[in-house]
């Protein structure tokens, strides 16, 4: 099940490295991290969202060159 698109919940994501919580990289790749706002988090799960937010099909990461 697709969830619909609801917003934009993040800042600014930061380089991590090349392995983040025992996550490897691709070699000449690198991985990224954000965090979701506590305030959003907490919004969505009031909501009744929580099943969702745990979905990792439910997160899309965009970048921009």
């Amino acid at each position: 099940m697709q969830a619909k698109h609801v917003g934009t919940f993040c800042d600014e994501a930061s380089n991590a490295g090349t392995a983040v919580q025992g996550v490897q990289a691709k070699p000449h790749h690198y991985l990224m991290t954000d965090n979701i706002r506590i305030c959003t988090a907490l919004w969505l799960i009031l909501q009744g969202k929580l099943e969702e937010l745990e979905q990792p099909a439910n997160w899309v990461l965009v970048y921009h060159q």
